[in-house]
């Protein structure tokens, strides 16, 4: 056996002969391997240990070069015993650590302390008495002598676990009546702390045992001295105690409780396990695996389990704790920390733990004196505590034992940051599977087939919330059999969900209440603002919006939030962009407060809006190169910050993608506040940037809120932009009669109240039309705005666009390239390329017709490069698909195939399927005009496809036709 001995100069034997550690770097190593009791030391801690700041180039190389000579000296040893070589020191990916054929004198002494202090609880205080001795005959001279000074400055702490084995061994001494012959060390022990107020007890105890009283008191009343006059305390209550018990001439069994005379009980107040406990075996696995590992620095081992209220913090704190029971044979102690109306103060939780230890009467005044007598009582004990519901950081630190044995385990519903040297386990909502599970086993026999849809609307409605959970299976056992189906429905109903899960005492709505209560009113307001918008997905500058943009104050709430469990960053945080979710069950519960406005949360959550508001306003802007123009929501003018504002137009279409949900949750908010006209601006700013990115499914929902909000108004503006809305989503996916009604009807809401509006429903109007066959009708809807002089350039230039297609669509050319010219002279601002690229392409398109394929070709040449100069493949794929059909009616087959498969490829990136659709007809087109059949018939059928999927009838018709006809017909006209 190789022993390693720490406890006075730093050596290694073999068997008792002596291996020479000649250097302070050998004795250096040897001393961090050995404190590290088994554990792994990578070089780099070695190397920090041996010489700190003060490197050598060569300092790993010397570590290597060190443990090399250490294994050749203890080979030479232990040949020299006719050993083999022992196994004592190994080699990992980690780095070194001791093997099977290494002991450690410290570990041998720590162990003869445990063994002591079990014989001596058990009542065996002459054994208890023996192996204090023993493990105090292991030491040599004081610990660690002979390392470098970062190595021995761990000796303090060791030395300090030696003083406690001493004064152990006095107090064992007493219990036997052999304390007499121990009155030098106890006076040693006293002359090296003087304030040490246990051990002066042990010295006038000694002392009065000799006979000699009046020392005893002199004793006392220096203590006192000291005390009062360095301290400014008074002596503690074990000291009066003693000094009382020897002026009556008492005799005081025991020091720890001068209350009683006989052992207290060992304390057993872990509440009993939870009957169901599923879905947890990860966190139980960690949590029991701090408790029962040794912790390397000689603190006890400090586990804060968080979560939101109800998540089973506290159900995970028992069932560990009884798992660990045998590991803790002086007690298990269960103390909760908060009581009506709020949570403990330290000295009533400390009042708490005391009792349960025994120490019931003559309680110290103080919270300072309580602390001490708690670190006292648990002294050489193994004592689990659990903490449950803990408020604060300060409420543990009082609670905390200095014994290395002991371990506490705290519950809490915020994250304790500055509690240090703890592991943190944070608790989230279960999964589908479990949450399965456990209403299973609350429900018992009421519980129908797991595949029963109803099972998962009542699963859903939990929201993976443990508590809730137990309340629904509770709420089905006692509604029996086959009710199951009422109960879905009740907690689908979100009006009365908080409602259902209130059973007695369980009550979800005061479990969250009390998290609630602890909030800060910057981070409740904010947190009563974002719960408005039911996307899964908020960005962290809603709380900015909610803080009136103060970013320290946005900061500390978020903090406060997070911290609180009340807000968990989603999936699709990163770095730049924080995103935070809400449980579903806190949106509920908040919703009342949001509409009462009691924590200012509903104001705050207007501003939010409006901040969404000029966000997609500013965006559309960006996206079309065009100023957006309405009259709706004027109290909106207010931009977000600069940088949430330059974040959104850097990527815009990053941003329609990621936010088109909180979009849509921002309308829902809007109306749910009554704003309608709010509402209705949103929707009217979201179409460019959701349409941008083919965002269709989307924008059709937001237009449908648009119109719930429309109907609740009597303003005509708001209805006629709505219907506007809702128009634009009919022309998109070919409901041209639908929206013919609803663009007529919006430009009649708007004319004379909202010109900028009145002309895009009139533009749109006249495209429907155009398609529908009714040309002249879409030149008659253009004229009657046009004749009106209050519209505005940019108004009059998108219904001049339209007329001039309603021109070409008639023959009338000439009138149609003088429309679109004039079109081209409204645009009063220079960003607004897009729809000069689509003026290009219709001059393009008539310069086609007028056989003059040159010019045609130079208009979409310069639309297609402005498309791509400004980021936009989208518009750059149809302007593609045009260039095919003048290429095409060159003749240049290949050269139009070339740019129709380019469009079919910028189509697919954006996720565009009518644009597909319309690629693969334009690629079958010019393969019929240049004589391959075969080759057109796959691009038509992969056109009917996406035609179907996108359900536009008069594009399907078409393709249908030609696939009767085999896929022979005439190309598209130009």
């Amino acid at each position: 056996m190789v022993t390693i001995k720490l406890l006075g100069p730093v050596s290694l034997e073999v068997r008792g002969r002596p291996v020479p550690t000649r250097s302070v770097r050998t004795r250096s190593v040897l001393a961090v391997v050995g404190l590290a009791q088994g554990q792994p030391v990578s070089v780099g801690r070695l190397v920090d240990q041996i010489w700190g700041a003060c490197l050598p180039n060569s300092a790993v190389q010397q570590v290597h070069n060190t443990v090399s000579q250490l294994r050749r000296a203890v080979s030479s040893a232990a040949a020299a015993e006719g050993l083999d070589e022992p196994d004592w020191l190994r080699t990992g990916a980690n780095g070194y650590r001791l093997g099977p054929a290494a002991e450690v004198d410290l570990a041998l002494f720590l162990d003869d302390v445990r063994h002591a202090e079990r014989a001596y609880a058990a009542g065996h205080s002459h054994r208890a008495g023996d192996l204090i001795d023993q493990g105090l005959a292991r030491w040599h001279g004081e610990a660690l002598s002979g390392t470098s000074p970062h190595v021995a400055s761990e000796a303090a702490r060791i030395e300090a676990q030696r003083r406690v084995a001493r004064v152990s061994r006095i107090r064992m001494a007493l219990e036997t009546g052999d304390a007499v012959d121990l009155r030098q060390e106890a006076e040693s022990l006293l002359a090296e702390d003087p304030f040490d107020e246990q051990v002066r007890v042990f010295v006038m105890r000694i002392l009065d045992l000799q006979g000699r009283r009046k020392d005893a008191l002199h004793v006392f009343r220096e203590g006192a001295r000291l005390l009062r006059g360095e301290l400014g305390v008074d002596p503690g209550v074990q000291l009066r105690h003693a000094h009382q018990a020897i002026l009556d001439g008492t005799t005081v069994e025991r020091t720890v409780d001068p209350a009683h005379g006989a052992d207290p009980p060992v304390p057993a107040q872990l509440p009993p396990a939870p009957g169901a406990f599923v879905g947890r075996s990860a966190e139980l696995a960690r949590l029991l695996s701090v408790l029962t590992t040794p912790h390397a620095h000689g603190r006890p081992a400090i586990v804060v389990v968080s979560g939101i209220g109800g998540v089973g913090k506290t159900s995970l704190a028992v069932v560990a704790g009884h798992a660990v029971a045998d590991r803790f044979p002086d007690g298990q102690v269960f103390v909760h920390l908060r009581e009506p109306p709020g949570p403990l103060d330290s000295k009533k939780a400390l009042a708490r733990v005391l009792r349960a230890l025994g120490f019931a009467d003559r309680l110290p005044a103080t919270v300072d004196e309580r602390r001490a007598l708690l670190r006292t009582l648990t002294a050489h004990k193994a004592i689990l505590i659990v903490a449950d519901d803990a408020d604060s950081a300060g409420q543990i630190c009082d609670l905390l034992p200095s014994e290395p044995r002991c371990a506490v385990v705290v519950t809490t519903r915020r994250r304790l940051p500055d509690l240090l040297w703890c592991e943190s386990l944070e608790l989230r909502p279960l999964a589908p599977d479990p949450s399965r599970q456990l209403l299973a086993a609350f429900a018992g026999d009421a519980l129908p087939p797991i595949s029963d849809p109803d099972i998962s609307t009542i699963v859903e409605a939990c929201s993976g919330l443990p508590l809730a959970l137990a309340i629904a299976g509770a709420r089905m056992k006692s509604l029996g059999p086959g009710r199951h189906r009422d109960l879905a429905r009740v907690l689908d109903a979100e009006s009365s969900r908080l409602q259902a899960l209130s059973l007695g005492e369980l009550d979800v709505s005061e479990t969250l209440s009390q998290g609630l209560s602890l909030l800060s009113p910057d981070a409740r307001r904010a947190l009563v603002a974002v719960s408005g918008l039911t996307s899964p997905s908020i960005p962290d500058w809603c709380i900015l919006a909610a803080c009136d943009a103060d970013r320290w104050r946005a900061l500390a709430a978020t903090d406060e939030l997070m911290a609180a469990h009340l807000l968990h960053p989603t999936t699709e945080s990163d770095r730049l962009s924080p995103r935070f979710g809400m449980h579903e069950l806190v949106r509920l519960h908040l919703r009342p407060r949001l509409m009462s406005d009691a924590d200012g949360g509903r104001q705050a959550l207007e501003t939010t809006l409006v901040w969404w508001l000029t966000l997609a306003r500013e965006v559309s802007a960006h996206l079309t190169g065009e100023p957006f123009e309405t009259s709706l929501a004027p109290e909106a003018a207010a931009t977000a910050p600069a940088d949430v504002v330059k974040a959104a137009i850097d990527d815009p279409a990053g941003w329609a993608r990621r936010d088109q949900h909180n979009l849509v949750a921002a309308a829902q908010a809007a109306i749910a506040l009554g704003r309608d006209e709010l509402a209705v601006a949103l929707v009217d700013a979201s179409r460019r940037p959701l349409i941008a990115c083919w965002l269709q499914d989307t924008w059709e929902t937001l237009t449908t809120l648009g119109m719930r909000a429309a109907r609740r108004s009597s303003n005509s503006r708001v209805r006629g932009r709505a219907l506007l809305a809702r128009g634009s989503v009919f022309l998109n996916t070919g409901d041209y009669p639908a929206a013919v009604r609803a663009l007529w009807l919006a430009k009649e809401l708007l004319y004379g109240v909202d010109w900028a509006g009145a002309a895009v429903a009139a533009g749109n109007l006249a495209g429907a039309l155009e398609v529908l066959g009714e040309p002249r009708a879409a030149v008659r809807n253009c004229d009657d705005l046009l004749d009106v002089a209050e519209l505005a350039p940019m108004a009059r230039s998108i219904t001049l666009r339209r007329r001039a297609n309603a021109h070409a669509s008639l023959g009338q050319l000439d009138a149609a390239l003088s429309d679109f010219a004039e079109a081209r002279r409204q645009l009063p601002y220079d960003r607004n390329w897009e729809t000069r690229a689509h003026l290009l392409e219709g001059e393009a398109r008539l310069h086609l017709k007028l056989c003059r394929p040159a010019e045609a070709r130079s208009r979409l040449t310069e639309a297609i490069d402005s498309a791509r100069a400004h980021g936009s493949p989208r518009v750059e794929g149809y302007l593609l698909l045009t260039m095919a059909e003048i290429e095409q009616a060159c003749g240049e087959f290949d050269a139009a195939m070339g740019s129709a498969r380019r469009a079919t490829s910028l189509m697919s990136r954006m996720g565009d399927r009518d644009g597909e659709a319309l690629a693969a007809y334009q690629s079958a087109m010019v393969a019929v005009a240049s004589g391959s059949v075969a080759t057109a018939r796959p691009w038509l059928a992969t056109a009917r496809a996406l035609l179907q999927a996108t359900s536009r009838p008069v594009e399907l018709a078409a393709v249908e036709r030609l696939l009767l006809d085999h896929g022979v017909a005439a190309p598209r006209s130009s």
